[in-house]
């Protein structure tokens, strides 16, 4: 759970050096974090993966942090509990 919280963190890194972090922000990364989960579990590789989210508008190092997060960091994690944990931490440090 440590490396679960320590990815949100890195991935939220560039997020918390602007002052465009609200809760919609937070929402819409929580969503591609549960898609991204979901197609994990769903047995899609990690490659088309981060070739999806790339496609549906997130650059690229933003997707392989997703990808990280998802198939190294957290694999055994629901993906609604990713998204949820990432969710609350994203809105906390928005404050």
């Amino acid at each position: 759970m440590k490396a679960l919280f320590l990815s949100l963190l890195l991935l939220l890194a560039p997020l918390g050096a602007s002052a465009n972090t609200d809760a919609e922000a937070c929402l819409r990364a929580a969503t591609q974090i549960f898609f991204a989960a979901t197609g994990r579990d769903m047995g899609s590789p990690p490659q088309a993966v981060v070739e999806g989210l790339m496609k549906s508008g997130l650059s690229a190092d933003d997707a392989v942090s997703i990808g990280k997060l998802v198939f190294i960091d957290a694999p055994n994690v629901p993906p609604s509990d990713i998204a949820e944990v990432f969710f609350n931490f994203c809105t906390s440090e928005a404050v």
